[in-house]
């Protein structure tokens, strides 16, 4: 029985992981049993298989893990906090044992691409299923309904699918057609970070994929924000009627954060250097009290700014490892980029674009705990920064931008 488990992880369960997103849609309980009988099922198949991790990205990872730790016993309410650690800890797992998974699993790497890619046709498939489901509801809102913040990361992969040059002249028709309906769901749902991501993240596909020039992919940026405007622009009117200064507009525009922002700044946690603790900037009153009183009954989880949120939570030891953690593994996938060819260097590029695209999103929403971050985000960055690029000596690597060479 343990025998044929272990086959059919090698064969299929491996790539559980891709499916995650779609779970994710499903709901939150759909998100956290698959994860955890991933973990169990990989642990399980790969405690006879040998692999080994690379040595300074396993050490930036301890060294996050336990800079994430170091507020959790002396805050005021320990073992909640503990829970939220707990939670972070295990799902970290997700991104290490697929890495350890795909080098027992042949052209891993590949199928790996292929299968995100297959989950975000389905992904965009179901989101719009649910929209229709729910504009039939009295009440309908946007910002309640909608689930748009997958779309900005997994958009890359589908695209890169859909253009192979095996699928010919159709293959840039339907990934021109699934970028466009991509975008109308994300204007739809009102996600102004979701926008953010989904740009720079397909500014990033056209550069390190596609090979664009920089300049082209500007003025398409600044064409697709203009869109943007337009669409809702009797909204924006709305919001900026009763705005008095810059600082009125922007906290306005942006739904406070940039008030949160503020106050968080102005009022730094008690220690600087371990913060107030996983989970815990919401017990803040100072630092939401401009949102409470604007616009919420209760204050917000987080900050909606990774950066902001990490150090407010685990000071500037936890923030510092958590720049450390990314930079290393961004060096290590945009150097193996560089260095690949043909097919390879375009999944690198589109593992690059996608986690861009995460980046960008989580400056403006998710925080540094979510899934996006803790599991998306180091797994398409792991896999990039460790996969073994196919060099040549005597050429340059064909069909990247030059302008990283």
């Amino acid at each position: 029985m343990a025998r044929y488990s272990q086959q059919l992880f090698f064969r299929y369960g491996w790539a559980l992981p891709a499916v995650l997103p779609l779970a994710q849609i499903v709901g939150r309980a759909a998100f956290t049993v698959l994860g955890v009988v991933y973990i169990i099922w990989a642990a399980t198949a790969l405690h006879d298989r040998r692999y080994s991790f690379d040595r300074r990205i396993m050490a930036a990872y301890l060294l996050l893990v336990l800079a994430y730790a170091l507020a959790v016993p002396l805050a005021a309410e320990p073992l909640r906090l503990l829970e939220d650690y707990m939670v972070f800890l295990v799902f970290s797992l997700v991104p290490l044992l697929t890495l350890a998974s795909l080098s027992c699993v042949e052209d891993g790497q590949r199928r790996l691409v292929d299968a995100i890619a297959w989950v975000a046709a389905l992904a965009i498939i179901l989101l719009y299923v649910q929209l229709a489901h729910a504009l039939s509801q009295p009440k309908f809102v946007p910002e309640h309904f909608m689930r748009e913040d997958n779309l900005p990361f997994l958009a890359p992969f589908l695209i890169y699918r859909l253009r192979r040059r095996d699928n010919g002249s159709m293959g840039a028709w339907l990934a021109g057609a699934a970028a466009a309906g991509i975008l109308a769901y994300v204007l739809m749902s009102h996600g102004r970070a979701a926008l953010v991501g989904l740009i720079v993240g397909m500014a990033a596909y056209a550069y390190l994929v596609l090979a664009y020039p920089l300049r082209r992919i500007a003025l398409a940026a600044v064409v697709l924000l203009c869109m943007a405007v337009f669409a809702r622009g009797q909204e924006f009117i709305e919001r900026l009627r009763h705005a008095t200064t810059m600082e009125d507009s922007m906290d306005t525009l942006s739904s406070m954060r940039t008030a949160m922002w503020r106050n968080a700044l102005a009022n730094p946690p008690d220690n600087i250097w371990i913060g107030v603790g996983i989970g815990n900037a919401s017990s803040s009153s100072k630092i939401f009290s401009a949102v409470i009183g604007e616009q919420e009954k209760r204050p917000p989880k987080h900050l909606h700014n990774f950066l902001l949120d990490c150090w407010y939570e685990t000071g500037v030891v936890g923030l510092g490892a958590l720049l450390i953690w990314l930079g290393t593994l961004l060096h290590r996938a945009i150097d193996n980029w560089r260095h690949s060819l043909d097919d390879q260097k375009d999944r690198l590029g589109v593992m690059l674009a996608a986690s861009f695209a995460i980046i960008a999103n989580a400056l403006f929403s998710y925080s540094y705990l979510s899934k996006q971050f803790v599991v998306y985000l180091s797994l398409f960055l792991l896999v990039a920064a460790t996969a073994t690029p196919r060099t040549s000596a005597s050429t340059s690597p064909p069909g990247g931008n030059p302008d990283l060479e």
